[in-house]
């Protein structure tokens, strides 16, 4: 018997969607039934897609992508809710590397125009009390699997928001703006891509996006492990 076996007898794992036991070593967090079924949300980068119609009109992205369909009462919600509330960096680095690839594989030439990925920032403060920012470590996968610079400290939060979860895209919007900043970025860097966990209207990016351009004169691109339609 192997180790791994005897591991999963003694501390069994199950899959995060459908909750059935997993045995196999390549099954990490899901089994291979629910991973081959993943709501996959792959357009082309470039060029018009769901996700950037989202900022037709509000902001200039160059190139936009997600891996999944996000949708709160599918039972693949639970894997976003698992990295964002149940302290599981982990799933988000491993999901954000296997996006990656698949990215890589599709649009190599205009992944290598990136220079540096800046997750999406939280307050020092919630970043402390949570102890983790779930867009980081997707953030994390990314720049693994692209072999890219992840910088967290040019892209900042500087004051909190109240919740967005039951505001409208106005509300949201609103609630967004003034509370990213960013610094001047190295002169070398042409070409930066925000990393959020999941994009709905659009707003947080929108603010991350005039809090770069404040002080620089850069492409910028958007990749999201999920996005919903509102």
């Amino acid at each position: 018997m192997k180790l791994t076996d005897l591991l999963d007898l003694c501390f069994p794992r199950y899959c995060l969607v459908c909750e059935k036991a997993i045995f196999e070593s390549y099954e990490r967090y899901l089994c291979i039934a629910c991973y081959s079924n993943l709501p996959l949300n792959i357009f082309p980068i470039f060029g018009p897609s769901p996700l950037s119609r989202t900022f037709w009109g509000r902001c200039e992205i160059q190139y936009t992508g997600s891996f999944l369909m996000y949708q709160s009462d599918s039972m693949y919600s639970n894997v976003f809710k698992e990295i964002k509330y149940r302290e599981r960096p982990d799933l988000g680095k491993f999901l954000g590397c296997v996006y990656g690839q698949r990215i890589q594989h599709l649009f190599p030439e205009e992944i290598k125009e990136i220079d540096w990925l800046l997750p999406v920032p939280m307050t020092r403060k919630k970043e402390q009390s949570r102890g983790y920012n779930q867009a980081k470590f997707i953030a994390e996968g990314l720049a693994k699997s692209w072999s890219k610079t992840m910088d967290t400290t040019h892209l900042l939060r500087v004051k909190e928001r109240t919740s967005q979860t039951r505001k409208s895209k106005f509300e949201r919007w609103i609630n967004a703006q003034s509370i990213y900043s960013c610094a001047k970025l190295p002169e070398e860097i042409k070409h930066v891509a925000i990393i959020d966990d999941v994009v709905t209207t659009g707003s947080t990016i929108e603010g991350c996006v005039e809090a770069i351009r404040a002080n620089n004169t850069v492409k910028i691109s958007v990749f999201s492990l999920g996005f919903t339609h509102i």
